[in-house]
């Protein structure tokens, strides 16, 4: 048999040992809400944690678009101009002026914030702009957070699959896509 004194001493240290766990749980319930609070968006999508927020990137006022650990894509919020674009990568998708091409028919495989799409159908309005992207909810997330261009056209889908499926003449591929 155990000494009473031991059972006391045990079950004091249980009862403290539940008690820390509490307040230790507690704590983190109030910095994950406060931190999911600072975000205009914050949900688990389909594959990847999505999260949007504003910030300063480069000195200017930007809305961020955060899946999982990666930049994905933004925007400067002080401008209007599609092509004012906050990352330098995102840039590239103006490559095609190097060749003097009309664009017609456009796809980006990965919509991310669909930055360049919506910058690609700003210098060519009548163009068939098509975008792949196999996170489902981004293309509603982009026309409401990032001012994405109604005309768009958008297919939930895996970029790989498409491609091979599809029977399009494009004039113009862009692949922004990871993992």
């Amino acid at each position: 048999a155990l000494p009473l004194w031991y059972i006391r001493f045990k079950k004091n240290l249980i009862i403290k040992f539940f008690g820390l766990l509490l307040i230790i749980s507690f704590i983190f319930f109030l910095v994950d809400y406060q931190y999911k609070n600072n975000f205009l968006y914050y949900k688990d999508g389909l594959y990847e944690n999505i999260r949007i927020y504003d910030t300063t990137y480069k000195n200017r006022p930007t809305r961020l678009l955060i899946q999982d650990t990666s930049n994905s894509g933004a925007i400067h919020i002080d401008t209007k101009n599609p092509t004012d674009m906050a990352f330098e990568y995102t840039k590239y998708y103006s490559l095609y002026k190097l060749f003097d091409v009309k664009i017609k028919n456009a796809l980006f495989l990965g919509g991310g914030s669909y930055t360049m799409p919506n910058a690609l159908i700003s210098e060519f309005p009548n163009a068939n702009i098509e975008v792949v992207e196999i996170e489902p909810d981004l293309y509603e997330l982009s026309k409401k957070y990032f001012n994405t261009n109604e005309n768009i056209k958008n297919h939930i889908y895996d970029g790989r699959k498409f491609v091979k499926n599809s029977n399009t003449k494009y004039d113009f591929i862009f692949s922004d896509v990871y993992h």
